[in-house]
């Protein structure tokens, strides 16, 4: 009996069939239905110009970020991650390191066992990187509050501090995100579901700003 067909006569719980119909059949074909619609477009993409090379600890693991280090060592093992660290760990710190968007896409369809293009091109160029311009989604993936709850997955014994965004000890993530604020205002300024973090930005004191800035 199909899933939708159990919930209504209560033998699914909600939890699975909204899984079922907002992943499989929405979100899956979402995915697949973009990916075709702009497959000429996908190759080119770059919106916020990123021109930084791939660092090496994607590939080899070798990072002082607990959080980096131990998705890194699971992904080698089964070429596999969960969807947070895919989104909110290398999928984040590609588009905060400002990576050029094909060596991330590279790195992911190479990476994964279900790196299949037609997957990858939508997620990465467009959710994680936001290398589509907002064609697919309206704003980036959000990488402030929502990935100190992926970084505190491995922060035992971490050396670097989510909660701090200057000094040797600051979270990369934590002083990446404002500087990438900082960087794509004329980008980023105007989306409105920027506005809030960009609010507080401009509240930031500008001694602070200059720190995350060479830093």
């Amino acid at each position: 009996m199909p899933r939708s067909r159990r919930s209504t006569k209560g033998r699914a719980p909600l939890n699975s069939v909204e899984g079922f119909v907002r992943q499989v059949i929405g979100w899956r074909e979402y995915v697949w239905g973009t990916y075709w619609h702009f497959a000429d477009q996908w190759p080119s993409d770059n919106a916020l110009d990123a021109d930084t090379p791939l660092p090496e600890a994607f590939w080899t693991g070798e990072t002082d970020m607990n959080c980096i280090r131990d998705a890194v060592g699971g992904l080698r093992e089964t070429a596999h991650a969960h969807h947070i660290q895919r989104l909110m760990l290398f999928g984040n710190l590609t588009m905060l390191l400002g990576v050029r968007p094909r060596e991330a896409f590279d790195w992911f369809h190479e990476s994964y066992n279900d790196g299949f293009e037609w997957v990858m091109a939508p997620n990465v160029l467009a959710m994680a990187t936001f290398a589509d311009g907002g064609r697919c989604s309206p704003s980036p993936t959000r990488p402030a509050g929502d990935t100190w709850t992926a970084c505190q997955i491995s922060a035992r014994g971490c050396r670097y501090d989510p909660s701090k965004r200057t000094g040797d000890d600051a979270c990369p993530f934590s002083t990446l995100y404002w500087d990438f604020l900082d960087r794509h205002r004329p980008e980023l300024g105007a989306v409105h579901r920027m506005k809030m973090p960009y609010r507080t930005l401009e509240r930031m004191d500008e001694g602070e700003l200059a720190q995350i800035r060479l830093r």
